[in-house]
């Protein structure tokens, strides 16, 4: 009864993981809604929009940004290990994170700017905005991500096992 009790929170424990993961890309998706300058037909559509933009956190840039991160940290603490991880501190950490924090700060820029330009009907800056936004978001996750697989793996190594090798537990 108690390894099913243990296996429940664990259940729990992925549900939790697995919403904050959503809610990273929700937020995402939300904060280019509400700052590409983006018009609806559909009144039920313009109600969303409007509901949305009642939140002062979804009309902000940093707001939105802030959100992500926390989001981020929090799905990053539940990261599985992975066993037969060779961690490469540059490619897997810095540099996914370094790049990801300056298109982050790239896509603030490009959200004040006025550039004249226009694609695919919306202004350039904005379309580079979004652009930076999603993928410096991504980079810092799958950053941050590494981290967390590598410090969990340590977490759990055993100390005397220095083959690495695997016993059936009973």
């Amino acid at each position: 009864n108690i390894i099913a009790m243990a296996f429940e929170e664990t259940r729990e424990q992925q549900q939790m993981y697995n919403y904050f993961r959503s809610c990273i890309y929700i937020f995402l998706i939300i904060e280019i809604v509400m700052n590409l300058p983006i018009t609806a037909d559909n009144r039920a559509t313009q109600f969303i929009l409007d509901l949305l933009a009642r939140f002062k956190v979804f009309t902000s840039v940093s707001g939105c940004k802030i959100a992500e991160l926390i989001c981020i940290c929090v799905v990053c603490i539940g990261t599985k290990a992975e066993k037969a991880l060779k961690f490469n501190l540059k490619t897997m950490v810095i540099y996914p994170v370094l790049a990801g924090l300056t298109l982050v700060g790239m896509c603030f820029i490009f959200h004040g700017m006025n550039i004249g330009m226009s694609w695919f009907g919306f202004p350039a800056n904005r379309i580079l905005y979004a652009i930076c936004s999603v993928v410096g978001t991504m980079l810092v996750h799958q950053g941050l991500d590494g981290i967390a697989k590598y410090y969990n793996y340590k977490v759990g190594e055993d100390r005397f096992n220095f083959e690495n090798e695997s016993f059936q537990q009973s």
